[in-house]
């Protein structure tokens, strides 16, 4: 007998939950699982090309703060049936739990992504909601150390930590080349949105300020959102336009990831991202701002570089002599493979797939 679930998201990104759950597809079907995914965006979204290509079944009601939305969502849930509910939206996650209670949904599961920090009204009023959400049956889970504990100690609710997972079958190693005596060029690469916690504009500054020691550099700059245009300016203004390219959201990443020696992630902060996870799977060393969900990822000196993005001269000198420590770069980027393989693999899949059955 197949287990129904259905996975709620906004609008379908190249972001890590439906990454996750593309990833899933193979573990899913072994244990009978039968899939639809939710979009709640304005728009479908561009991901749900590549979740429709597993075969996943999509539907798609677009959000609204209305009686209508919401009983368009309670006969959604009872038309289907759904065994299990899960929730990956912040936004309107509560009232999702409430809605598959009044459904008769058996199990409920919410997946926290992101260590979410909030302020006054805000921060009650999602306390609140948490709690309630527990007192109805909803099943919390932490995708990182640091959001577990950022969970209990901000909101006093006890998640179940699940550690993300990518195929590591799937990303791995190139024969690219370690020799720094060969290789002149420092190649980076960034796989994120062009948003403000992103802060892709530390990269553009750095690549400039490498420049201008007379470093040769590529910059592959995969993905893209609102400040995609800005970014772009600031890299003409920058005179770097020759050493940037904007890709664009790209499907296949493996073959970017394998022809760059540093992915450069420094965002504001993070849940456990899988665009870091690929990266260090192939070998690729992460130099990462030093907050929580990266320093999940990232031990400096170990498998990459923690560093402070603020200063921009600090770290040019760290890339500067990181790239010209051959041994040391070999050592950090076998690290950086054997972390993701040792805790974020898909058998991290195994212990939600438990969850989804436990009554």
């Amino acid at each position: 007998m197949n287990l129904k679930v259905v996975h709620i998201f906004n609008e379908l990104k190249f972001s890590g939950a439906e990454i996750m759950v593309k990833a899933a597809k193979s573990k899913f079907e072994e244990h009978l699982i039968e899939t639809t995914i939710l979009s709640t965006g304005n728009i479908l979204g561009d991901f749900s090309e590549e979740l429709a290509k597993c075969s996943y079944t999509i539907k798609h009601i677009p959000f609204r703060k209305s009686l209508v939305f919401v009983i368009s969502i309670y006969n959604f849930f009872l038309k289907n049936k759904f065994d299990v509910v899960h929730i990956h939206t912040e936004r309107f996650f509560f009232f999702y739990i409430v809605i598959a209670k009044l459904a008769g949904v058996k199990k409920i599961i919410r997946t926290i992504h992101s260590t979410f920090v909030f302020n006054g009204w805000l921060a009650r009023r999602r306390k609140k909601m948490l709690k309630l959400g527990s007192l109805l049956g909803c099943q919390y889970i932490s995708i990182s150390k640091n959001v577990f504990e950022n969970e209990l100690k901000l909101n006093n609710i006890q998640t179940i930590l699940i550690n993300n997972w990518i195929d590591t079958d799937h990303f791995k190693k190139s024969k690219k080349e370690t020799d720094a005596s060969s290789n002149t060029q420092l190649n980076f690469i960034s796989v994120g949105t062009c948003s403000h916690l992103k802060r892709h504009f530390y990269i553009l500054e750095l690549v400039s300020s490498l420049k201008k020691l007379g470093c040769k550099v590529n910059y592959l700059h995969l993905g893209s959102g609102e400040l995609e245009e800005d970014e772009k300016i600031l890299a003409k203004h920058l005179n770097i336009s020759d050493s940037v390219h904007f890709l664009g959201n790209q499907t296949k990443v493996l073959p970017y990831l394998q022809q760059s020696s540093f992915f450069l992630m420094p965002s504001e902060y993070e849940g456990l991202p899988i665009s870091c996870l690929e990266a260090m799977a192939t070998g690729t060393i992460p130099i990462v701002s030093d907050v929580p969900g990266l320093r999940d990822l990232v031990t400096n000196e170990l498998n990459g570089l923690v560093v402070d993005f603020n200063n921009l001269e600090m770290v040019t000198k760290q890339i500067i002599n990181l790239f010209t420590n051959n041994s040391k770069r070999i050592e950090l980027s076998e690290n950086a493979r054997f972390k993701v393989i040792e805790n974020y693999s898909l058998s991290n899949t195994d212990t939600l797939i438990k969850y989804y059955f436990i009554q």
